[in-house]
Protein backbone atom coordinates (compact mmCIF):
# COMPACT_ATOMS: atom_id res chain seq x y z
CA UNK A 1 0.00 0.00 0.00
CA UNK A 2 2.70 2.31 0.95
CA UNK A 3 4.48 1.56 -2.45
CA UNK A 4 1.53 1.87 -4.66
CA UNK A 5 1.13 5.59 -2.78
CA UNK A 6 4.79 6.64 -2.84
CA UNK A 7 4.02 6.25 -6.55
CA UNK A 8 1.33 8.96 -6.90
CA UNK A 9 2.57 12.58 -8.22
CA UNK A 10 2.41 14.92 -5.24
CA UNK A 11 1.94 12.73 -2.67
CA UNK A 12 2.11 13.84 1.25
CA UNK A 13 3.39 12.37 4.40
CA UNK A 14 -0.42 12.35 5.60
CA UNK A 15 -1.92 10.96 2.48
CA UNK A 16 1.04 8.24 2.81
CA UNK A 17 0.13 7.08 6.37
CA UNK A 18 -3.63 7.53 6.24
CA UNK A 19 -3.58 4.51 3.21
CA UNK A 20 -0.99 2.51 4.94
CA UNK A 21 -3.08 2.65 8.18
CA UNK A 22 -6.33 1.86 5.81
CA UNK A 23 -4.58 -1.00 4.34
CA UNK A 24 -3.16 -2.64 7.33
CA UNK A 25 -6.84 -2.31 9.02
CA UNK A 26 -8.76 -3.92 5.98
CA UNK A 27 -5.90 -6.85 5.67
CA UNK A 28 -6.64 -7.04 9.57
CA UNK A 29 -10.90 -6.96 8.92
CA UNK A 30 -10.38 -9.79 6.13
CA UNK A 31 -8.02 -12.12 7.90
CA UNK A 32 -10.67 -11.94 10.48
CA UNK A 33 -13.30 -12.85 8.35
CA UNK A 34 -11.00 -15.57 6.28
CA UNK A 35 -10.29 -17.06 9.85
CA UNK A 36 -13.93 -17.03 11.13
CA UNK A 37 -15.51 -18.46 7.60
CA UNK A 38 -12.76 -21.38 8.37
CA UNK A 39 -13.41 -21.93 11.28
CA UNK A 40 -17.24 -22.04 10.56
CA UNK A 41 -16.98 -24.07 7.49
CA UNK A 42 -13.73 -26.21 8.22
CA UNK A 43 -12.68 -28.00 5.65
CA UNK A 44 -11.23 -31.33 6.76
CA UNK A 45 -9.24 -33.54 3.97
CA UNK A 46 -6.43 -35.41 3.57
CA UNK A 47 -5.75 -34.75 0.20
CA UNK A 48 -4.14 -31.13 -0.61
CA UNK A 49 -6.18 -30.75 -3.66
CA UNK A 50 -9.08 -30.82 -1.91
CA UNK A 51 -7.73 -28.22 1.08
CA UNK A 52 -6.66 -25.96 -0.97
CA UNK A 53 -10.01 -26.08 -2.83
CA UNK A 54 -11.83 -24.56 0.69
CA UNK A 55 -8.90 -22.35 0.99
CA UNK A 56 -9.37 -20.66 -2.96
CA UNK A 57 -13.40 -20.99 -1.86
CA UNK A 58 -12.93 -18.44 1.28
CA UNK A 59 -11.01 -16.57 -0.98
CA UNK A 60 -13.39 -15.67 -3.57
CA UNK A 61 -16.02 -15.49 -1.17
CA UNK A 62 -13.96 -12.04 0.57
CA UNK A 63 -12.98 -11.15 -2.73
CA UNK A 64 -16.38 -10.96 -4.15
CA UNK A 65 -17.57 -9.61 -0.84
CA UNK A 66 -14.98 -6.61 -1.55
CA UNK A 67 -16.33 -6.12 -4.69
CA UNK A 68 -19.93 -6.46 -3.70
CA UNK A 69 -19.71 -3.60 -1.29
CA UNK A 70 -17.57 -0.99 -3.41
CA UNK A 71 -20.42 -1.45 -6.08
CA UNK A 72 -23.28 -1.67 -3.74
CA UNK A 73 -22.32 1.31 -1.99
CA UNK A 74 -21.51 3.26 -5.14
CA UNK A 75 -24.42 2.12 -6.92
CA UNK A 76 -27.23 2.61 -3.94
CA UNK A 77 -25.64 6.31 -3.38
CA UNK A 78 -24.28 5.39 0.25
CA UNK A 79 -20.99 7.33 -0.58
CA UNK A 80 -20.08 9.84 1.90
CA UNK A 81 -18.96 12.17 -1.10
CA UNK A 82 -23.00 12.04 -2.13
CA UNK A 83 -24.33 12.22 1.27
CA UNK A 84 -21.89 14.96 2.31
CA UNK A 85 -21.49 16.60 -1.08
CA UNK A 86 -19.24 19.26 0.97
CA UNK A 87 -16.88 16.81 1.96
CA UNK A 88 -13.24 16.72 0.60
CA UNK A 89 -12.70 13.59 -1.93
CA UNK A 90 -9.80 12.15 -0.15
CA UNK A 91 -11.61 12.62 2.86
CA UNK A 92 -14.71 10.93 1.56
CA UNK A 93 -12.83 7.91 -0.33
CA UNK A 94 -11.11 7.24 3.02
CA UNK A 95 -14.69 7.13 4.88
CA UNK A 96 -15.74 5.23 2.32
CA UNK A 97 -13.14 2.46 2.75
CA UNK A 98 -13.45 3.04 6.57
CA UNK A 99 -17.04 1.93 6.80
CA UNK A 100 -16.58 -0.83 4.62
CA UNK A 101 -13.51 -2.08 6.50
CA UNK A 102 -16.00 -1.95 9.65
CA UNK A 103 -18.62 -3.95 7.92
CA UNK A 104 -16.04 -6.85 7.08
CA UNK A 105 -14.86 -6.45 10.50
CA UNK A 106 -18.42 -7.06 12.08
CA UNK A 107 -19.22 -10.06 9.72
CA UNK A 108 -15.70 -11.57 10.45
CA UNK A 109 -16.66 -11.05 14.70
CA UNK A 110 -19.76 -12.64 14.07
CA UNK A 111 -18.18 -15.81 11.71
CA UNK A 112 -15.71 -16.10 14.53
CA UNK A 113 -18.54 -16.30 16.73
CA UNK A 114 -20.88 -18.89 14.87
CA UNK A 115 -17.63 -21.03 13.98
CA UNK A 116 -16.56 -21.07 17.84
CA UNK A 117 -20.29 -22.42 19.18
CA UNK A 118 -20.04 -24.94 15.94
CA UNK A 119 -16.82 -26.55 17.36
CA UNK A 120 -17.56 -26.60 20.75
CA UNK A 121 -20.73 -28.27 20.11
CA UNK A 122 -18.50 -31.14 18.12
CA UNK A 123 -16.70 -31.59 20.73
Amino acid sequence: MAVSTILVPQVTLFSLLINTIWGSLRTMASVAFLLGLALLIPVFAEESRERTLGVMINLQVILFTTIGLEIGFSRFGLSFRRVLPNLEPFTGLLLDHLLQTAIISLVGIVLFYLGKRKLSRIE
